[in-house]
């Protein structure tokens, strides 16, 4: 599988017997997942000063510096087109990461897109028109945070 951000999942699925290779922009969170996952495949991609792919505006820890993210989201291209059984994004530059995702997943695997009750993501259901969705909805620490909603994608065969 590959993941766009790290953690809780990354430790999890490779907990599982995954193979995971995960991208996450922030140094000191790469080394955490590493130190908790020895078996992932965690590759520290920062932003960039030059580039054209931004994150989302609304992520409140890059409003006052908002780095380029070309070299993170493009992370999955060297991978051939049909690849991945699972791809998750719950990192920046999401909607990107979205388009770069529906090649790499195989004929019937999963996209994994986490906070999807924002509406700044509606360019990657887009993206997914056609592909068979799921979307679950709870809530997420610390309380009260809200009702956030992670949706699944499954591509058609």
């Amino acid at each position: 599988m590959f993941e766009w951000g790290s953690g809780g999942s990354t430790v999890w699925l490779t907990g599982k017997g995954a193979e995971v290779i995960a991208i996450e922009c922030k140094a000191e969170w790469q080394h955490l997942v590493q130190d908790r996952s020895p078996d992932a495949d965690v590759r520290f991609i920062p932003g960039a000063d030059t580039g054209s792919l931004r994150s989302e505006a609304q992520f409140s820890e890059f409003a006052d510096y908002k780095p380029f993210f070309d070299d993170y989201v493009a992370a999955i291209d060297g991978f051939a087109d049909d690849t991945f059984d699972l791809i998750v994004i719950d990192g920046i530059s999401r909607c990107h990461c979205a388009e770069r995702a529906a090649e790499k997943v195989r004929p019937n695997g999963i996209v994994v897109l986490d906070d999807t009750q924002w509406d700044f993501f509606a360019p990657a259901f887009v993206t997914f028109q056609g592909w068979e969705t799921t979307r679950f909805r709870g809530f997420k620490r610390p309380f009260p945070s809200g009702i956030y909603e992670t949706t699944f994608f499954h591509r058609p065969r």
